[in-house]
């Protein structure tokens, strides 16, 4: 995550309500004092994600609204009036706005919410899909939950945000994804979720043809291809995404 002048002023904050803040800030990140003051003063110019995602819960009365933690609505598709409403992507706003026509239209609206839990990425990073179910891996019971209306949930549909560049940066920070974290093989032409053999996760456009496999973005980011019986597969495991809230905020 990249140290901005508003992160550093939130920890500056932070640091004032008491002489041992820092020390404090240090003990629950695991980190050393020295660490915190580095981003407290911007000698070091990124953190690195697994610290500030707990960094960003211990501060967030200090964030501004575009980088405090969040809890946001995924929907599914309903026949509504709404422009643009594909029930496959859809923005924050028009999110919010079709959250408003449910509400005032109970024929829209269905009798039980389901609340998915939210991983992060560094969660999904440590999942090793050949030996575990992602509910063996992380412990769902303690994760944020986002509200999703549909009857298809399934009990290892996650949601996984988007914090910072993650994901190769192909949507933006704060979005969020829900991830069918049961079903190894996706449909060709559709979004997954993947994790290369280096570590990191991405989000890329499936494609399969005959025994080929590429994955590619939908503007000018990196794309990989190989052949599944002569090549080394660049991945270590991929999932199909369902939905994706995009936040514009």
């Amino acid at each position: 995550m990249k140290n901005s002048i508003q992160i550093r002023n939130a920890i500056k904050e932070y640091a004032a309500t008491n002489d041992f803040a820092i020390t404090e800030l240090a003990t629950k990140l695991k980190v050393a004092p020295s660490t915190v003051t580095r981003w407290a003063n911007g000698t070091a110019e990124t953190i690195r994600e697994t610290h500030w995602l707990k960094l960003q819960k211990l501060i967030k009365d200090y964030l501004p609204e575009g980088l405090k933690p969040r809890r946001t609505c995924v929907l599914s598709s309903y026949n509504t009036d709404i422009p643009n409403w594909e029930g496959n992507e859809v923005s924050s706003t028009e999110a919010k706005y079709l959250q408003v026509a449910i509400n005032n239209n109970p024929l829209l609206k269905p009798e039980e919410p389901h609340y998915v839990p939210v991983i992060t990425s560094a969660q999904a990073k440590g999942w090793e899909a050949e030996y575990d179910t992602i509910t063996d891996a992380v412990d769902l019971s303690d994760c944020d939950r986002v509200i999703f209306y549909g009857d298809d949930i399934k009990a290892d549909w996650v949601a996984v945000r988007v914090n910072g560049d993650s994901m190769g940066g192909e949507l933006p920070h704060g979005s969020t994804a829900l991830v069918d974290m049961g079903t190894p093989y996706p449909k060709s032409g559709k979004r997954i979720l993947a994790k290369l053999k280096t570590g990191d996760l991405i989000i890329k456009r499936y494609f399969r043809r005959d025994n080929t496999i590429r994955l590619e973005s939908d503007g000018h980011g990196q794309r990989w291809e190989w052949h599944i019986k002569t090549d080394d597969s660049p991945i270590e495991w991929m999932r199909p995404i369902k939905k994706i809230l995009i936040d514009e905020d």
